[in-house]
């Protein structure tokens, strides 16, 4: 079964809090950086909906037989929202063995079908002796899911599996059998394009019409305001063991972190986690920009000599950059095109924002032929 994190969920208020957080051993501080869980707009969404799609009625029994998704671009926070919900739900207990209520797997665009069904069986800690194949290991999977009662089987980062001409079908098939089964449901967590994949399969779409919960990156401004980007780094700032606040949500480290994370909350953490590192290691109060300063420098490429936290910044706009992991969304993307045709047909006229796309012009998508 999968270890998720030791999540660090509690905010120091206080200046006796702080103080005490600031006291613990270097290592604890750490882990308190690095799993760190922050309940923004995206995750209490996120939560919500992955609570919809289990269990409907609080106290009631679990849904099933259906597939759903939690899409958008990579680093929003989608993948921790969904480890937190399920390492909440602990395990149920059989006759002979014990099994996770959620069953999760984290795919990587490198697997194989093989070593996903691996993964897979893994996770769900099914029981097995000698070598076996990829579609007898997914059998396994269905089998034991079914048995013991497994509530959710979600799939993180599924656009891989699809984008990949081996698995895709023997994925797509192992999600028919599972929702055939109707003993739980499927979460796929990923980027736009499993939307196309599951509904150019009836047989997938046609097991709840894919409700979907859409995430974006966090808005800089609301209105007039400051957007979801800017309230969560207050909340995070109130979670880091130092002294004193850092003050991330100030205008001007605020913008900084908007710009080169384009709004992605999980990017923003990688420059975070660096400067926390060097602050600890400075004995210092408090985050400061010369600590994310140090912390950019090390990312710079070969021949760069841009540090964007040293550039001046519009508070009011501060506009993007564009990281890597908007190349590795756009390579999934790609591959998944390749292997379907797809016929936009009249443009769309529904909202992404709701979490569910039926109000969208469905697009009609086949194999390409070969």
């Amino acid at each position: 079964m999968v270890a998720f994190p030791d999540f660090h969920v509690d905010a120091f208020e206080t200046a006796k809090e702080r103080e005490w957080a600031a006291s613990q051993p270097v290592a604890e501080r750490q882990r308190m950086v690095m799993q760190l869980l922050a309940p923004t707009p995206t995750f209490q969404r996120t939560v919500k909906f992955l609570q919809s799609q289990h269990m409907p009625v609080p106290g009631g029994r679990h849904s099933r037989g259906s597939v759903c998704g939690i899409l958008g671009p990579s680093r929003v926070g989608k993948s921790w929202a969904v480890k937190a919900y399920c390492n909440s739900l602990g395990e149920v207990d059989g006759d002979e063995a014990v099994m996770a209520r959620a069953v999760y797997v984290d795919c990587n665009k490198r697997w194989t079908p093989l070593v996903f069904a691996q993964a897979l069986a893994d996770a769900a800690g099914v029981r097995r002796k000698g070598r076996a194949s990829a579609a007898a290991l997914l059998d396994l999977v269905r089998g034991d899911v079914v048995e013991y009662g497994v509530e959710l089987v979600v799939i993180d980062d599924a656009q891989w599996m699809f984008a990949n001409p081996s698995a895709a079908d023997q994925v797509k098939g192992f999600l028919i059998g599972l929702a055939e089964a109707r003993s739980c449901n499927v979460v796929l967590v990923g980027t736009e394009p499993i939307d196309l994949v599951v509904r150019s399969e009836e047989s997938l779409v046609g097991r709840g019409q894919f409700p979907t919960l859409w995430l974006e990156p966090s808005a800089w401004r609301d209105g007039t305001g400051p957007g979801e980007f800017h309230l969560a780094l207050g909340t995070i700032d109130r979670m880091l063991p130092f002294r004193q606040r850092s003050k991330l949500d100030a205008p001007v480290l605020a913008a900084h972190l908007y710009h080169v994370s384009a709004g992605k909350l999980g990017l923003a953490m990688n420059y975070l986690i660096d400067a926390t590192n060097i602050a600890m290691s400075n004995g210092a109060a408090s985050v400061t920009m010369d600590d994310f300063h140090a912390a950019a420098q090390s990312r710079r490429r070969r021949g760069d000599a841009w540090d964007p936290f040293e550039s001046a910044i519009d508070v009011r706009d501060p506009g993007t950059a564009r990281s890597d992991f908007d190349d590795d969304d756009d390579e999934a993307a790609g591959r998944i095109r390749d292997m379907l045709e797809v016929d936009k047909g009249p443009p769309r006229t529904g909202s992404r924002g709701g979490a569910n796309r039926g109000a969208e012009t469905k697009a009609t998508l086949t194999k390409r032929r070969r």
